[in-house]
């Protein structure tokens, strides 16, 4: 009869992207963060509503994007 349809939420078609953790997130950050420009836009990011809600996860993030900063400079 009709093929199976497939949809964006079940899970033949679950993307793998999206499937991380919050250790994917530091990560990521970590990784970007040597870059003024990337530096910039991920400040731009925490700016974001969906952060101001987490104020300590907030300034531990601010704390270790400004001491890769500095160490970037200073090297």
């Amino acid at each position: 009869m009709a093929s199976k349809l497939n949809y964006w939420n079940s899970f033949d078609t679950d993307p793998g992207w999206l499937n991380f953790g919050i250790g994917n997130i530091f990560t990521i950050i970590r990784r970007y963060s040597f870059t003024f420009c990337t530096l910039v836009q991920y400040f731009v990011v925490l700016g974001n509503s969906i952060f101001l809600h987490f104020r300590t996860i907030l300034n531990k993030l601010k704390k270790v994007a400004s001491l890769r900063y500095a160490m970037c400079i200073t090297s």
